[in-house]
């Protein structure tokens, strides 16, 4: 059973019972992260991530809300990405009004110590060293100097960077939250065993003093004019043994149509999402030639990308972006089968059905509903993303990808041993080519 409302101060709420569970899951968010820094202050939303819980009211130390916490067997945890801040808390329905209590201080209450800060400072600090010594941190910088444009915030990296999170004062972490956290900036998901509890009464007592006129402005100053041109770069790397490539294009936004994002998400399943996609029986079942190979999108508001992303060894490289690209290409301009199409929908159907398994997948589910919905748009849950299948035929999601998916936008990345000379870059732009 779902219960959706508005607190009187604009606060939104999606209540969700499941009686089969003991526990009382809820996740409270604001929209921010690092598509909304400007690069002076990258890392911001992230060092807020980690302040919010340093010390609130009830608990002035970190230790103290650890302690209390995890002494009713619960957990908690603060996330950032580049759309949300958020705060999770899970523990026994019989002390919801405990977890109610301690998320709206988290929120509205923090502490803001300036010893807490100088903590945290060294903490993140070393969270991003520690983060620069991956290769992951070097792939992506690489993919987002190369992928997007170079004012785009996309650029930006949610973790922060050194030379902000070194200088930021309290202040600026006072501003950041003055500026995102406000009551109609401001989601509740609660999930769980909800017998007998009061939900709108028991926000109510902790959540009604917040008060204010702020609006959410959006997400401002970004589209498909942040992906950069069609290009080809390669990163030459030769203490990395294969080649990670990624072939990226504008794709479908968070904003477009459901019916349509799910005809992409039919489309990238069955092209590379599963190790029966079309990709992965190609290169791996049948010719040996990678260890894995995926297609998906990432969607932002009001831009996307899909990609093609792969590990290939050197004296391979060239037949497997053939093959990727003839393989591609016939999927585009014929479509997927009708086999296909149904085995998928069968697919997603299950996959659907089993992310309501447990509390933290359903808050999950209902916030990407929740927070990109009007006030009066309904909440949608599987069985109705089910009943949306029926009408998404093969030959519409060949429409989909003739209409939306711009290939003269088309990106090469590749970062390994093969070498970034001016004839390698020209024979794999003509290899790109034939996607149009």
């Amino acid at each position: 059973m779902l219960q959706k409302l508005t607190l009187p101060n604009g606060i939104q709420v999606v209540a969700y019972h499941m009686p089969s569970v003991r526990s009382f899951h809820l996740r409270v968010s604001v929209k921010g992260g690092s598509l909304v820094e400007e690069k002076r202050e990258n890392g911001v939303a992230h060092f807020m991530e980690h302040i919010l819980v340093q010390g609130i009211p009830s608990y002035p130390t970190p230790e103290a809300l650890s302690e209390f916490i995890e002494g009713l067997a619960g957990n908690y945890n603060a996330y950032t990405s580049q759309l949300l801040v958020s705060f999770s808390i899970t523990v026994p329905s019989i002390h919801a009004k405990d977890a109610v209590q301690i998320a709206s201080e988290v929120f509205f209450h923090p502490l803001f110590n300036d010893h807490d800060i100088e903590r945290e400072r060294h903490v993140v600090t070393n969270e991003i060293k520690q983060d620069m010594d991956s290769r992951w941190y070097i792939f992506g910088e690489f993919f987002r100097e190369k992928r997007f444009v170079k004012q785009s915030k996309l650029r930006l990296k949610t973790v922060g960077s050194l030379q902000v999170i070194d200088k930021l004062s309290r202040e600026d972490i006072l501003r950041y939250w003055r500026e995102y956290f406000f009551p109609k900036n401001t989601y509740v998901l609660i999930i769980g065993n909800l017998k007998n509890i009061d939900i709108e009464a028991l926000l109510m007592d902790y959540f009604k003093d917040q008060v204010s006129k702020r609006t959410f402005v959006g997400f401002k100053n970004h589209g498909d004019y942040d992906l950069s041109e069609r290009t080809v770069a390669i990163r030459h790397d030769e203490q990395l043994q294969v080649n990670y490539l990624d072939l990226t294009y504008p794709s479908l936004a968070i904003v477009d149509d459901l019916t349509e994002k799910i005809k992409e998400s039919i489309a990238h399943v069955i092209l590379g999402g599963l190790s029966s996609s079309r990709l992965f029986r190609l290169l791996r079942h049948q010719r040996g030639l990678v260890y894995g190979v995926t297609s998906q999108y990432n969607r932002f508001p009001h831009t996307g990308y899909g990609s093609v992303s792969s590990e290939v060894a050197t004296e391979k490289l060239e037949e497997v972006l053939q093959l990727i690209v003839a393989e591609f290409k016939r999927f585009v301009q014929t479509g997927p089968t009708e086999e296909e199409v149904t085995f998928t929908k069968h697919y997603l159907t299950n996959g659907w059905l089993m992310s309501f398994d447990h509390p933290s997948s359903v808050a999950t589910w209902i916030e990407s509903e929740l927070l990109w919905k009007k006030n009066n748009e309904e909440i949608l849950l599987p069985d109705d993303y089910i009943g949306l299948l029926a009408s998404i035929s093969p030959k519409s999601i060949t429409e989909m990808m003739y209409k939306r998916w711009d290939f003269s936008k088309l990106n090469l990345i590749i970062q390994g041993p093969v070498r970034n000379t001016k004839a390698n870059r020209e024979k794999y732009t003509q290899i790109i080519g034939k996607l149009r």
